[in-house]
């Protein structure tokens, strides 16, 4: 019985590999979060969501405290 758990277990970390994998850095947004299916190699090149990581889209810039504002 322990045989077969081991060799069920290095054929689902096979077929595991083989399915999932992490997907680079640059290409994530494009993965997982952009609308397109496919772009062109000119659009993706100059693409500022992907330049930019979609900075400040879900959780926008904090503006600094005003001087004026009271303790």
């Amino acid at each position: 019985m322990p045989n077969q758990v081991r060799l069920f277990r290095r054929l689902w970390c096979f077929v595991s590999r083989q399915v999932v994998d992490d997907a680079p850095e640059d290409m994530a947004i494009c993965e997982f979060d952009c609308r397109k299916e496919q772009c062109m190699h000119e659009e993706w090149a100059t693409c500022e969501r992907r330049i930019h990581k979609a900075s400040g889209e879900l959780f926008p810039p904090r503006k600094p405290p005003s001087s004026d504002a009271r303790p």
